[in-house]
């Protein structure tokens, strides 16, 4: 899962998440309140993950410091933040994906400081990429 919202008393962050055999592992790298596009490219059984950012693609890292479950990570992370994140994830050629939208909070349904998500519009690449350096390139301008 890849999203971005508020987070609770943290603020907001984009968070990027695996579950698998019903262990969550998840990272949360602050983001300002504005509008934001978010990128998931998968190949083979690895997913990495970007954001626009000024006018280009920058990968998600693990953030050292700011993630507090380093000792808990999945293996595949790497937990200097040096790498890209990536997740590995054995799943069938074809699967489902969809959007959805969701806000944590602890202030309960009289918050009203609740977030709102529009979405604009969902794209797929027009061809699967063959390696991570092919994952922007159908994304030249979002």
């Amino acid at each position: 899962m890849y999203n971005f919202g508020a987070q609770g008393p943290s603020g907001y962050s984009r968070e990027i998440k695996k579950t698998q055999a019903s262990r969550s592992g998840l990272y949360l790298n602050p983001q300002p309140f504005a509008e934001d596009v978010l990128l998931v490219c998968r190949v083979g059984d690895a997913f990495r993950f970007w954001t626009w950012d000024d006018g280009a693609w920058s990968p998600e890292s693990y953030l050292p410091g700011v993630t507090a479950n380093q000792a808990h990570a999945w293996p595949e992370i790497d937990v200097t933040g040096v790498e890209p994140m990536r997740f590995d994830l054995p799943l069938p050629a074809t699967v489902q994906v969809g959007v959805m939208a969701g806000a944590w909070t602890t202030a309960g349904p009289a918050d009203d400081s609740r977030t709102r998500a529009v979405i604009d519009y969902v794209r797929f690449a027009p061809t699967a990429p063959a390696s991570f350096d092919d994952c922007t390139a159908g994304f030249p301008d979002p």
